[in-house]
């Protein structure tokens, strides 16, 4: 899997929120780009990622972070059953700062890029270590994954 960068950091106020509590997602493919920086997934005793650079409070893989760490604050939860894009707005002060709809079109330019089998698997390790910082009122539902669908005229 290639690594795409969509980037929310001109939105971003470096508040840390997402950076803690989580058991990050981090495929083979993931690893393997990591090289010597391997993740283990979990948070530290302090419950910041354990790539969180304490000196300067930036993440110390960036350029390299595993694909959940790209999407933030999109992600993909499964709702009722089907998988959908959501926006976490609960602590995150980037969310509000977003455009109109830069939101969706970001969630647009990711369907046509994720491997369904990578969501797959998201989406279970997201079931099985989904942290309780991630309360139902702190997301807003934007709609179904589209499983790589491209919509609209096929290009001649």
């Amino acid at each position: 899997m290639g690594f795409v960068v969509f980037d929310f950091r001109p939105f971003c106020s470096p508040c840390l929120w997402c950076c803690h509590g989580e058991h990050v997602y981090v495929s083979t493919a993931e690893q393997d780009a990591l090289g010597v920086d391997r993740f283990t997934g979990s948070p530290s005793e302090d419950g910041a990622c354990e790539k969180l650079d304490r000196s300067t409070g930036l993440c110390s893989v960036h350029d390299r972070r595993p694909t959940e760490c790209r999407l933030f604050p999109l992600d993909l939860l499964a709702v009722d059953g089907v998988v959908h894009w959501v926006v976490w707005r609960g602590a995150c002060p980037a969310v509000p700062a977003l455009p109109d709809g830069y939101a969706d079109r970001e969630a647009d330019r990711w369907d046509a890029t994720l491997d369904p089998a990578w969501v797959e698997a998201y989406v279970e390790h997201h079931r099985a270590n989904q942290p309780a910082k991630y309360r139902p009122d702190m997301f807003t539902v934007l709609r179904p994954y589209m499983a790589g669908v491209i919509r609209g005229p096929t290009p001649a």
